[in-house]
């Protein structure tokens, strides 16, 4: 509102301004602006958002919690003190630092872990903003992988000591995947089989070294062993056959893994047993006809005596 002067007199002149199309501007920012908000705490990850200037433009709540940074930090919007204060609680904050302004150099993205004194570790993924073709900042994504980690790490352990277990059990073994492929072997049954690892795993099959007289057998026990209602026995002998064709006999243990449909094996060479067993079972028969020999023989003799003492008796008679 505002007034001149007209001949002499003074009036009064309104001004209206239509700000209906400012007014719809200004809501639909503050839409916006309320679905980046909503967006940004919904999520479990902490986010940053940080531009050229490294003024720190957006976070959310779970970022702050996170890296435990006080509200007055969070305030000033500045990057670089965000930075001072957490780079204490890391394992290694100049590799941290580094990285951080390499990546505010480059529009690339980039994965990483990071590490932290409390054993706490979190998976930072970056990106650039780009606004109209040009980068105007970067948005930090934040995501703790502490007990993801530990259960890596814990199966890791398990792996390592199962393979060491595997691997100086004494005893040639082998895991057999259900299309009879040999996934895994160890030391021991390289020496039994003749092959490398490398020629044996994933490559060959258990078929391979099986006697063809007991294949068949051996076969059936493999599909019933993986059917809930198998009747597949877990232990017995059969005939193995090396890559130099030579014939060895094999006791084996076999049992299906939990959960899967791939079998372990436990492979006892009891060639030479079974040759020691043979040469008792040989020595055994050849003591057997000998004592019949010899038993035949006394009851020959002392037949033999009878009939002298029955002849010397009835000549004694005819005297």
């Amino acid at each position: 509102m505002s007034s001149v002067k007209i001949k002499g007199k003074w009036n009064a002149i309104g001004m209206i301004r239509d700000t209906t199309e400012r007014k719809k501007a200004e809501n639909i920012l503050q839409e916006k602006e309320g679905l980046l908000r909503a967006t940004l705490e919904s999520t479990d990850d902490g986010i940053l958002v940080v531009d050229e200037q490294w003024h720190v433009t957006h976070t959310n709540t779970r970022f702050t919690k996170m890296w435990k940074i006080p509200k007055k930090i969070i305030q000033t919007g500045d990057d670089r003190k965000l930075l001072d204060y957490v780079l204490n609680q890391l394992e290694d904050p100049q590799a941290f630092l580094s990285r951080v302004k390499q990546l505010y150099k480059t529009p690339k993205e980039s994965l990483d872990i990071i590490t932290f004194k409390d054993d706490r570790v979190f998976e930072r993924f970056s990106c650039p903003l780009i606004q109209k073709g040009k980068v105007t900042g970067r948005v930090w994504n934040f995501r703790d992988v502490t007990e993801r980690k530990k259960a890596e790490n814990a199966i890791h352990e398990s792996e390592e000591r199962y393979r060491a277990t595997f691997e100086s059990t004494g005893t040639a073994m082998m895991i057999i995947e259900e299309d009879t492929t040999i996934s895994l072997a160890n030391h021991q049954l390289e020496l039994l089989a003749g092959y490398s690892k490398q020629e044996i795993e994933g490559k060959i099959s258990w078929t391979k070294f099986v006697h063809k007289k007991d294949l068949e057998k051996m076969k059936k026990y493999h599909k019933e062993r993986r059917k809930q209602e198998g009747n597949a026995p877990k232990q017995y002998e059969f005939r193995f056959i090396d890559k130099n064709k030579n014939i060895k006999n094999i006791f084996l243990t076999v049992n299906v893994i939990p959960g899967t449909k791939k079998s372990i094996a436990s492979l006892m060479d009891i060639t030479e047993r079974k040759q020691i067993e043979q040469e008792i079972k040989k020595r055994n028969e050849e003591l057997e006809k000998f004592n019949k020999f010899v038993v035949g023989r006394e009851l020959k003799m002392v037949e033999l005596k009878r009939r002298i003492k029955k002849l010397e008796a009835n000549l004694g008679k005819k005297r």
